[in-house]
């Protein structure tokens, strides 16, 4: 895990989307329809993967994705040896020195009396006399680590470009990256301030004390999501057209009631197809890439856009909110328990000493790291289960089959995966399981007698005619952590 996200990560990525519970109304309709066609049991229908794909071009996605990972995990090693380095040397000492410096420098030129040194007399107060050096601590390590991990986020990139699945120029790649180390600063300082300062005013209860706001936090992030995602893409209403209309109307058909459908420029900057719902309640948008519009017919879209309104149905407001609240006590109290026990023994002065920070850092990225098999798992179920009720959602078995189809061909995926790669990796079934459930679901409606929507015109059904792989994929890009 990146360096820059895990303390973030922590706060707010442990949390499903929260959405208002569906309205009775608008699903009373559907009900009938969904269950008249949705199975009791589930199966997947075994195929041989050369039905759909070139046996070249599947080995040929292998290896790209042999490579993706070997980076991910070469990064995981770089990241937990930082973060030794800066616990068993002196360098994090070093970095504390240069921010004392930094700030009895900056503090030299504020005049008395002014704006700046009323703000920082409050601070002061607040969190301590030496508020500045460790803003500026966590500043200097923040850049630090960023700068250690460059060489790997640009090779990534440069991956990406042989392959042909990126759309970066070198003046694109680096804005986004100065982007994401802006909102990273900003996220760190704040996030630090505030945590750093409760532990000191309560070095032993802080962890309980902070779960309250930071579950607050989890809400404020849902809402401001949808706005982050701007400062890097350019946003448009999708035209007022049929496929709009279509849209619309399965969403409030499942209760999913949608503010706006945007479609989003992913072509600045790289070729993938995808489709997501962000925001929460009255601000819920359904996002389109300009690349999904352009690669797929309608009815694969809406195939697309089934399976993101099966998430929303997925939520239970009530589960998701304790868990996520859980979730994070639980972190809070094992990172308190570390900082207690080891913190003095790297020769920090106590819970509340920034250079801790190292070591949160890594407490949080093992706990991760042994938690990721559990997470992914539960993911994978979470995204068959979505599979499926978006099969029943559209009824259209043959779409969803040649949206996976598109998806793999674009994005240079693995169809069939070992199962250590699905074990670690994965957070969503491969696209063997995928194309197997629909194959699976197709059988069941033509057993019952239930009609098979036939292929869109223009588009071979799936499965009748291979081809060569289009060029596309998902872009590893700058971090925007």
């Amino acid at each position: 895990m990146r360096p820059a996200g895990v303390l973030l990560l922590a706060a707010l990525g442990l949390a499903a989307r929260a959405g208002p519970a569906p309205a009775a109304s608008a699903r009373v309709g559907a009900s009938v329809e969904v269950k008249r066609r949705t199975p009791e049991r589930w199966g997947r229908l075994d195929f041989d993967p050369s039905r759909f794909f070139e046996p070249e071009e599947m080995a040929a996605w292998s290896r790209f994705r042999n490579l993706n990972r070997a980076l991910s995990l070469v990064g995981l090693g770089v990241l937990f040896f930082l973060y030794l380095v800066l616990l068993r040397t002196r360098l994090s000492d070093w970095l504390l020195a240069r921010a004392q410096a930094a700030a009895r420098r900056l503090g030299s030129i504020v005049p008395d009396g002014s704006a700046l040194s009323r703000s920082s007399r409050f601070l002061a107060r607040a969190f301590g006399e030496d508020w500045a050096e460790a803003l500026l601590y966590t500043l200097f390590l923040m850049l630090f680590l960023d700068l250690a991990f460059l060489p790997l986020d640009v090779t990534a990139e440069l991956v990406a470009q042989a392959e042909g699945l990126s759309n970066y120029t070198a003046l694109t790649w680096l804005a986004d990256l100065g982007k994401s180390l802006l909102l990273a600063a900003f996220g760190y300082t704040s996030l630090v301030f505030g945590l750093f300062g409760l532990v000191r005013r309560f070095p032993r209860r802080w962890w309980w004390i902070l779960g309250g706001p930071a579950a607050l936090l989890l809400v404020a992030y849902g809402v401001v999501s949808p706005y982050r995602a701007r400062l890097y893409y350019d946003f448009e209403p999708l035209p007022d057209t049929s496929l709009k209309r279509r849209i619309e109307a399965m969403a409030e058909r499942e209760g999913v009631p949608l503010h706006a459908v945007k479609v989003r420029r992913e072509s600045r900057t790289s070729k993938v197809l995808n489709a997501y719902i962000a925001g929460v309640g009255a601000g819920r948008e359904l996002v389109l890439y300009d690349t999904l519009l352009e690669a797929l017919d309608e009815d694969q879209i809406l195939a697309a856009v089934a399976h993101e309104l099966a998430h929303e149905r997925q939520h239970d407001v009530v589960r998701d909110a304790l868990l996520s609240a859980g979730g994070l006590l639980l972190l809070l109290f094992l990172v308190a328990t570390v900082l207690r026990r080891f913190g003095r023994g790297f020769g920090h002065a106590g819970p509340g000493d920034v250079r801790n920070l190292p070591l949160m850092l890594l407490t949080l990225s093992l706990a991760f790291t042994v938690a990721r098999p559990v997470v992914n798992a539960h993911s994978r179920a979470r995204e068959l289960e979505a599979d499926r009720i978006a099969l029943t959602m559209t009824g259209d078995p043959e779409a969803f089959v040649s949206l996976q189809v598109a998806l793999a061909r674009r994005n240079k995926a693995d169809v069939v995966k070992p199962w250590w790669v699905e074990w670690w990796f994965s957070t969503h079934p491969s696209v063997y399981e995928r194309i197997g459930t629909a194959l699976w679901y197709e059988a069941w409606l033509r057993e019952r007698g239930y009609p098979v929507p036939a292929p869109a015109p223009g588009r071979t059904r799936a499965g009748d005619q291979t081809g060569g792989s289009a060029a596309g994929g998902t872009t590893p890009r700058p971090s925007k952590r």
